[in-house]
């Protein structure tokens, strides 16, 4: 609803490897005078330049929440849902979709029981006036109807809606279990089109069972794109034992195997996240020779190579 984490900042106060502080921006809503260099810096993890001060966009407070969530048989009948609510124009502020061994996880502490039909579920919050919060949510409702979802009961919707909207002052009312003594969970966040969500999906599935990662498994979970509630992204958690050095080798083999085929799908390899080192080889292959360029960047605006080494995909 309100736009990518980038789309909230007006103006950025910038140290670059120089040492030569520069701000960019400014408190107008939209600045652009030329060339776009707030996104130069916003998400690039400080290779390019530290960021030192923000000014960001404030919104007032909505007068209502709410949230629904459905259960679907599978990923492409809850996109499929998705797509309808876009085309119908609806506007809400949370679309998080999670299959349902990643919904276990959240409702682990809360030992919250989830409809044994559900294969793939769908979070919705809206907010605003009443009229257009109850608006949003029946035409979400009729939506997700037509596709085959069924509305899942209230206690899982908000057990679901408190495991995941966390601050300082409800941290301990997360329903995630955060400590996971054995095993530690990593992602795999790359983007594939949307019509190849459910082979992706697939493809990761028989994948762990190659690896022998099958009773251990963490699920995948979908964000829909700000903007709207189409879904732009699908993460899936892989379980690392990191006391074994043969698991962590394992993983990053995984990770080769899944980046490489939602490069073949015509995907990319994150969303927004990024790629440390280790995975430069497959920025580059994504890149091609825009990666010369971005290289030719990063040596000109830091030519001794002291911003945050070893990020990003580039060398330490």
């Amino acid at each position: 609803k309100y736009g990518y984490a980038y789309d909230q900042v007006l103006a950025l106060e910038v140290i670059l490897a120089s040492g030569q502080s520069i701000r960019i921006g400014s408190k107008s809503y939209l600045s652009l005078p030329t060339h776009n260099l707030l996104n130069l810096f916003l998400g690039a993890e400080g290779t390019l330049g530290i960021i030192t001060e923000a000014t960001l966009k404030v919104y007032p407070k909505p007068p209502m929440r709410a949230r629904l969530s459905f259960g679907f048989p599978d990923i492409t009948t809850a996109i499929e849902a998705c797509k309808s609510a876009h085309a119908a124009g609806c506007w809400p502020e949370t679309v998080f979709l999670f299959d349902r061994r990643s919904l276990v996880q959240y409702m682990e502490r809360a030992k919250t029981p989830i409809p044994d039909e559900v294969s793939m579920a769908i979070l919705f919050g809206a907010s605003g006036c009443t009229e257009m919060v109850e608006t949003t949510l029946e035409v979400i409702s009729k939506c997700s109807e037509e596709q085959g979802g069924s509305k899942l009961p209230t206690n899982v919707t908000e057990s679901w809606w408190n495991s995941i909207n966390i601050g300082k002052d409800t941290f301990d009312q997360s329903n995630f279990a955060l400590s996971h003594t054995e095993y530690e969970p990593d992602l795999v966040d790359a983007c594939v089109p949307l019509s190849r969500f459910q082979e992706y999906s697939d493809f990761c599935d028989d994948l762990k069972k190659e690896f022998g990662w099958i009773d251990i498994d963490f699920g995948a979970f979908v964000v829909a794109g700000p903007r709207g509630p189409i879904p732009f992204c699908i993460y899936f958690s892989v379980p690392i034992d990191t006391r074994i050095q043969g698991e962590i080798d394992k993983w990053f083999q995984f990770k080769k195997r899944m980046y490489e085929r939602a490069l073949a799908m015509g995907g990319s390899l994150s969303n927004a996240n990024g790629l440390g080192l280790r995975s430069s080889p497959w920025v580059q292959e994504q890149l091609g020779s825009a990666w010369d360029l971005l290289t030719s960047l990063k040596s000109m605006m830091d030519p001794k190579n002291i911003l945050n080494r070893g990020n990003r995909g580039f060398k330490s």
